[in-house]
């Protein structure tokens, strides 16, 4: 999946066919990230993802990041492993 932003902002599509919106990562985006997660490794993607990623136009907390259905992980990990490209 290529990645097209326009104005820092991204889109794609989910499986289920919702509309995915990523913005464009900065430092201060991972800088957050990492206070997000309080030193746990393992939060800091689901952080990044919280601040850069909508779905159908609604934002998302740590908590509806675990609740996304399993089928959202590839396009979700092809979208964040092409940012920044």
């Amino acid at each position: 999946m290529e990645l097209e932003f326009v104005n820092g902002v991204a889109e794609f599509t989910l499986p289920d066919g919702k509309i995915a919106t990523v913005k464009k990562p900065l430092i201060k985006h991972s800088i957050k990230a990492a206070k997000m997660a309080d030193g746990n490794s393992e939060l800091v993607t689901a952080a990044l993802a919280c601040q850069l990623l909508t779905i159908e136009g609604k934002g998302l907390t740590m908590e509806d990041f675990g609740e996304l259905p399993m089928e959202y992980l590839q396009p979700l990990m092809a979208a964040f492993g092409l940012m920044g490209k």
